[in-house]
């Protein structure tokens, strides 16, 4: 959804520069791999969406598992140190695509949450205070990033939401 009648200039140019900070930061740590194809930052009416996606060729996870490989890994570790110092609290949310597992044990559901859970732990260890996170959740598949291709590389993501106070 485009967010961008919702909010105000200054919200969008804050998105877009904490866009470039981060992308900027991830070139100069050396991720060669990681490209504006694996971020987005959206401005919207409850705060800012930090979007870390997996683009054709670059899984931010190792595939059907919550694992962050290790470039994502660092780059999630750059956000967090970028948003360690900010003051909103923040939720985190898991989404995946629709291809199914063989198990009716461990579903999307499971995996999503899964993987929230793993950038919580990477945004703790990078000095981001647990008091902060508000939330973890899972989406599934249910709200894929491109609707028109349920197995889109895209649609597997993960949300940070720097929540408005």
């Amino acid at each position: 959804r485009d967010w961008s009648s919702d909010v105000c200039s200054s919200d969008l140019k804050e998105a877009a520069e904490l866009r470039t900070k981060i992308l900027e930061e991830a070139r100069r740590a050396g991720l060669r791999d990681i490209t504006g194809a694996n971020l987005d930052v959206v401005a919207r009416p409850d705060g800012l969406l930090i979007e870390v996606i997996d683009a054709p060729g670059i899984a931010m996870f190792e595939i059907g598992s919550s694992r962050l490989q290790p470039e994502a890994l660092r780059f999630v570790g750059i956000i967090a140190e970028l948003i360690r110092s900010r003051s909103e609290p923040v939720a985190i949310l898991g989404h995946t695509d629709s291809r199914a597992f063989a198990s009716t044990a461990y579903t999307n559901w499971e995996l999503a949450a899964d993987r929230a859970n793993a950038a919580r732990r990477v945004l703790h260890a990078s000095g981001v205070s647990p008091a902060r996170i508000q939330n973890v959740a899972s989406r599934a598949d249910r709200m894929p990033r491109n609707p028109a291709d349920p197995l889109a590389a895209e649609n597997r993501r993960i949300e940070i939401l720097l929540q408005r106070e």
